[in-house]
């Protein structure tokens, strides 16, 4: 599906799979500077995941293409855990 998806709007998912890119790059960063965000990602690292994932629609919303996060990011996230 990621694929097909990929086929019809490449530019769309370049940019969703560069905000996740710029998201989690960011998250590493900061997690090597501050203490206590380290010690949260270690106890509760779905929260992180959660907020990392709602960060990035957050920002891809603001480029129109919602569509492409939840049908060329999410989805397959989701597939993978079932």
């Amino acid at each position: 599906m990621f694929f097909i998806f990929s086929f019809f709007r490449p530019a769309a998912i370049i940019l969703g799979l560069v905000v996740v890119g710029i998201l989690l790059a960011g998250f590493v960063y900061s997690t090597k500077k501050h203490t206590a965000l380290t010690t949260l990602a270690h106890d509760r690292p779905i929260v992180i995941l959660v907020l990392l994932l709602v960060a990035a629609f957050l920002v891809i919303r603001m480029f129109g293409t919602v569509f492409v996060f939840l049908i060329g990011i999410a989805l397959p996230l989701a597939c993978k855990s079932s």
